[in-house]
């Protein structure tokens, strides 16, 4: 339990993540479990570790109990002020459920089989990931998950509209504004219903990281295994548990934590779903603007601002208080 107690047995502070980015050890592995040795040479590791995790002393990282009602002590693994370890609150109940299935044996779950060739048709409901060269927007690889689990990673991009999609479809993706573009080139215009799995988490856990490493972390049936994407002749499997993850979690977790929960359905579905078309087309076109009516605006905000910053210089006796001055305003409302 704590960053100290991971230190203490694996020697691991601070990580490069998949993205290269340096993460805590919190972000990365906190509700994943793997042996020592793994921990200390993940990106060369043998995925056969991934099932049965049986190889060696298991190490499983849990936030330790005391930060989740202490203030920033795991700001830096976010960039996030003010929450400390309380957005890690519900994951740390998780946690212990999934402690629970990894000591009786039930967790991780048995790798899936997936083909390297497309289905012959659509599936009517499916989650879908690609990936791709972000500067080029080039597709490499994209998969498809059906609610049966049959899994498909793709080589390669197919262009043309190959497949015939019933309308009303369903077409879950982890992340649509990422895989929007390329998701219309394989099947044209035809009208599906979209899910997104980011979006419905800012929903359903308004406060949490909404990362797939994270979500995994909370309800993934896989141990984590997003490193793959570095380790040569694991690039397909990486894929294809992209598309596979997001099934999974969708169907277990996510559609009953909606049922349960109805009203934030709603404000997902009318709301938040909403936004991919409308993202997609502001980012292929460009969105048009009233810079005329944005000026306006822009200054009756900084007239207003300078009129609170008056006011609170009056109120408080401080002529050199700044409102934006986060240190000063607590010492003020609420004493040194």
């Amino acid at each position: 339990m704590g960053r100290l107690a991971m230190f203490a047995l694996t020697g691991i502070q601070n990580e490069d993540n998949e993205y290269g980015r340096k993460a805590g050890v919190m972000e990365s592995w906190r509700g994943y479990g793997a042996t020592v040795a793994d921990y200390r040479s993940f990106k060369t590791v043998d995925t056969k570790r991934y099932d049965p995790l049986t190889e060696g002393h298991i190490v499983f990282f849990i936030q330790h109990i005391a930060a989740l009602f202490q203030g920033d002590m795991d700001s830096s693994d976010t960039g996030e002020r003010g929450q400390g370890g309380k957005k890690f609150y519900h994951a740390t109940l998780e946690d212990f459920n999934r402690l629970r299935l990894l000591l009786s044996g039930k967790w991780p779950e048995a790798l899936p089989t997936w083909s390297a060739f497309p289905p012959r048709s659509w599936p009517g409901y499916a989650s879908f990931d690609t990936e791709y060269v972000p500067e080029t927007g080039q597709l490499l690889r994209w998969s498809l998950c059906d609610t049966a689990e049959q899994l498909y990673a793709v080589e390669g991009g197919t262009q043309g509209a190959p497949f015939v999609v019933e309308p009303g479809s369903t077409v879950l993706a982890q992340n649509w504004i990422a895989d929007y573009g390329h998701f219309r080139n394989l099947v044209g215009p035809v009208k599906v219903n979209l899910e997104d799995m980011f979006l419905a988490h800012t929903v359903l856990w308004t406060g949490e990281p909404h990362n797939l490493n994270y979500i995994q972390s909370k309800y993934g049936t896989l141990n984590r295994y997003k490193h793959l994407i570095a380790v040569s002749g694991q690039e397909a499997l990486y894929s294809a548990l992209d598309a596979h993850q997001p099934m999974i979690m969708w169907k277990r977790h996510f559609l009953r934590q909606f049922r349960e929960d109805p009203l934030s359905w709603q404000v997902y579905r009318r709301y938040r779903v909403k936004l991919i078309e409308a993202y997609h087309r502001a980012e292929t076109t460009g969105s048009r603007v009233d810079t005329a009516r944005l000026d306006e605006v822009k200054s009756i905000l900084e007239e207003r601002l300078e009129r609170y910053q008056e006011e609170a210089r009056t109120l408080t006796g401080d002529n050199l208080l700044n409102l934006g001055g986060r240190k000063a305003m607590l010492e003020h409302l609420y004493g040194a």
